[in-house]
């Protein structure tokens, strides 16, 4: 049968991938080709290990850039945005969704929650070029939520409470509209771009850029360090990158701005709100070696007006907020994680 498949989590197996007779997910994983689109209905958690590879979800066909494999949760039909249940805990296994090999290029995966796993929730294992939309990852035990290579996109993804980083990728990443929280790390890459997410009770870090980087930025992020984390951390070797922070509101963490080695004059820091403790430049804008740092932008107290609820996790701006009142023209708007209810089977919004 030609594509696209449909897929239930208590397909018998030897279907002929239809919507009346699907496939297993493994099934579907062996089946489809570039450019095709399998459609995984949320009958049920997805908890049964692809072979021996100590996964759940084991994709091992690559797409290309012009003809992605779209992997596409539903409920009732296509495109009502069930989300569909990856369960790496049950059955113990190491990886929720994993890349067969280092090649498992240009993939798109919407609707789907993946957690319980032992090592990573989510690993592209070098494959590039790998989409994550309205996905959740979750409860990693032993490493990050999510860990990838080049080419990455999330957009309106939650990751939280897992062991090391909620989202860790390498170069070209992009975070939209995403939510981190319970992690040691919110975000990481070498390369990449944060607008408009919340990270919050993070223990270590909101977005930090590693060793090796070029380019990061973070443009309408919040970020509620809840005294614990430092925002921005620039942890980079050399000295010629370039670093961003625009329009952003950094509340009640350690040092907002973490310089790790000079970044030159390569830089773009304003119209960013501060918390009033940290008007003092020095807990504000912290360098560690080099100079050449330049201006930490614009500083503003905020205070407990400033959110809809910070107590609970709501991080919306309401229409009195002293972030609006100062100017702030970017930020975090409420993603639909913060009202989905798993119980009640709730479903993100349409297209």
């Amino acid at each position: 049968m030609a594509a696209p498949y449909y897929v239930t989590h208590n397909a018998g197996g030897g279907g002929v991938g239809s919507e009346v007779d699907p496939f297993t997910l493994a099934e579907a994983c062996d089946a489809v080709a570039a450019g095709e689109t399998v459609y995984v209905k949320a009958s049920g958690a997805y908890s049964v290990q692809d072979g021996a590879t100590g996964s759940i979800f084991y994709p091992s066909t690559a797409g290309t850039v012009t003809t992605p494999i779209v992997w596409q949760g539903y409920h009732t039909t296509i495109d009502d945005g069930g989300i569909v249940e990856i369960d790496a805990d049950t059955n113990n296994m190491n990886y929720a969704l994993l890349a067969s090999a280092a090649t498992i290029h240009c993939q798109v995966f919407k609707n789907f929650e993946f957690w319980g796993a032992n090592t990573r929730g989510v690993a592209s294992s070098g494959s590039d070029s790998w989409v994550f939309k309205n996905c959740s990852i979750h409860d990693t035990s032993g490493g990050e939520g999510v860990v990838g290579d080049n080419t990455l996109k999330f957009e309106n993804c939650i990751s939280y409470n897992n062991s090391t980083a909620g989202f860790d990728g390498d170069s070209n990443v992009l975070f939209v509209g995403c939510v981190s929280h319970g992690n040691s790390v919110g975000f990481a890459c070498n390369v990449g771009i944060g607008y408009g997410c919340l990270g919050y009770n993070n223990s270590d870090d909101f977005f930090l850029s590693h060793v090796g980087n070029t380019l990061t930025g973070i443009l309408g992020c919040t970020t509620d360090g809840e005294g614990t984390e430092v925002a921005f951390d620039f942890d980079n070797a050399a000295d010629s990158f370039m670093m961003i922070a625009y329009n952003n509101i950094f509340r009640d963490n350690t040092t907002p701005i973490v310089v790790e080695t000079d970044s030159g004059e390569l830089q773009t820091i304003g119209r960013n709100l501060y918390d009033a403790k940290d008007n003092d430049n020095s807990n504000c804008l912290v360098v560690s070696a080099g100079d050449g740092v330049g201006d930490r932008g614009d500083v503003d107290g905020v205070d407990a007006g400033l959110f809809t609820n910070e107590a609970g996790d709501d991080y919306s701006l309401p229409a009195d907020s002293t972030a609006l009142a100062s100017g702030l023209d970017a930020h975090y708007t409420v993603s639909f994680w913060a009202d989905y209810n798993e119980g009640a089977g709730d479903n993100p919004p349409a297209e």
